[in-house]
């Protein structure tokens, strides 16, 4: 059985933190099959929910997750923004797919956006601050 406290290999316990901390590695990878009647699909076949899942591998990577929204710096991001990390991964996923934002998400993002972007002083143009402040947005979740 691994120990890491007595097999000497919490460096590599200490080496990930080290790696999460400075964003090299940033996001999550998982690898799992669905068994047969472990899913359900909507009427039109756009949405696909899965009921149950055999998870084979967790692993953290670098670049580009399989789906965004598992970064590993969600839950950090929803402390910091005193935000909920399932409504806000909820929100991310959204954002870059093409069902569009529900109201409560669009409204999460925009109270994230006002607590982390610098404040702007103010403008005549509203339109294009709410439009550098989604960049912004779009930016620190794609780092995250």
């Amino acid at each position: 059985m691994f120990n890491p406290f007595f097999d000497g290999k919490v460096c590599l316990v200490n080496g990930l933190a080290v790696l999460l901390e400075t964003r090299v590695a940033d996001s999550m990878s998982f690898g799992f099959s669905v068994p047969r009647g472990g899913d359900v699909w909507s009427p039109d076949g756009g949405q696909r929910t899965l009921t149950e899942v055999r998870l084979h591998e967790v692993s953290v990577v670098t670049g580009q997750p399989a789906y965004a929204a598992t970064s590993a710096n969600v839950r950090k991001l929803a402390h910091r923004t005193d935000s909920d990390p399932e409504s806000l991964a909820l929100a991310l996923a959204a954002l870059e797919s093409d069902e569009g934002l529900t109201d409560e998400q669009a409204s999460l993002l925009r109270g994230i956006v006002d607590i982390l972007a610098p404040k702007i002083e103010a403008q005549k143009d509203h339109g294009l601050i709410l439009a550098k402040q989604m960049v912004q947005l779009m930016a620190l979740q794609a780092s995250a």
